[in-house]
């Protein structure tokens, strides 16, 4: 049986995560059909990336929503194929058919007259461990329940007037693997593989992107301060002390007024959502 959405003959499309062999397990690796490539692997060495950013489409020349623009050239972008042993809490699936690509990256194919990609290229025949940052697309993940509150999506927020949006699970999602590296848990990505059929329109989806793409770093820099004076622990604990870490560094940042102004926004939410877990 196939990891990806199928069409019912009535042409409607029937969700992938009711296909799955292991539709019934919460984690899909706990299922008994997947201990190749089992979650806790307690002394056993799982295929992994290493590099500063770990790239989901691998395709030459594509990269997923997400990655950053300052790491794309051949230096910066380098991985290598290496071990590592742990316990996988996160399990990211990618798409195909439409892939999840920022909209300014499918608009410079068409201007060129390059063809998007429909397929993600995987490496190899398993899922591999990403060791550095990853772009997280919250759509097609398994994650263990004790990285609740962790694992959030930040809000959408508005930039003196222009809505940012489309960051709610890659910055999210760059906090949790920060809070995960702390107790060396492991984020695995590739399987299963889910077909995605709907092309948001590209000239709204520019426009959410916009201040990810120019925000991203600044944020990045706040986040790597703050996670690294995470004390390891239970994640509603980390995640509770990130969040007042993370909004001191806020205060002493040197990023643009307007950028503190909603790094400070974005930390109000995050502690209310802590807060909900005291």
């Amino acid at each position: 049986m196939e990891n990806r959405a199928q069409r019912t003959e009535a042409g409607a499309e029937a969700t992938s995560y009711d296909l799955v062999p292991y539709a019934s397990y919460p984690f899909p690796q706990s299922h008994p059909a997947r201990t190749g490539g089992i979650a806790t692997l307690f002394g056993l060495d799982a295929p992994a990336v290493a590099g500063a950013w770990i790239n989901s489409i691998e395709q030459p020349g594509t990269y997923a929503r997400g990655y950053p623009y300052e790491y794309r050239n051949a230096d910066a972008a380098a991985v290598t194929e290496t071990t590592a042993t742990g316990e996988v809490k996160v399990n990211m699936g990618v798409w195909d058919n439409v892939l999840d690509m920022n909209g300014i990256d499918k608009i410079q194919r068409d201007v060129i007259q390059h063809e998007v990609p429909t397929t993600p290229g995987l490496r190899g025949d398993r899922n591999y461990v990403a060791l550095g940052n990853i772009p997280v697309c919250g759509m097609n993940t398994a994650f263990a329940a004790e990285l609740t509150p962790a694992y959030c999506f930040l809000p959408d927020v508005w930039v003196d007037g222009w809505q940012l949006s489309r960051h709610d699970d890659i910055w999210g999602g760059y906090i949790l693997k920060k809070l995960m590296a702390r107790r060396g848990d492991l984020f695995r990505y590739g399987r299963p593989v889910v077909e995605h059929t709907r092309q948001s329109n590209l000239n709204r989806v520019m426009v959410f992107e916009q201040w990810m793409h120019l925000m991203s770093m600044r944020f990045y820099d706040v986040v790597d301060v703050a996670a690294e004076a995470v004390v390891p622990g239970p994640y509603d604990a980390m995640f509770a002390s990130f969040v007042e870490e993370y909004r001191r560094g806020v205060e002493r940042s040197t990023a643009p007024s307007h950028y503190r102004r909603v790094y400070a926004e974005l930390g109000l939410a995050m502690q209310r959502w802590a807060d909900c877990f005291r």
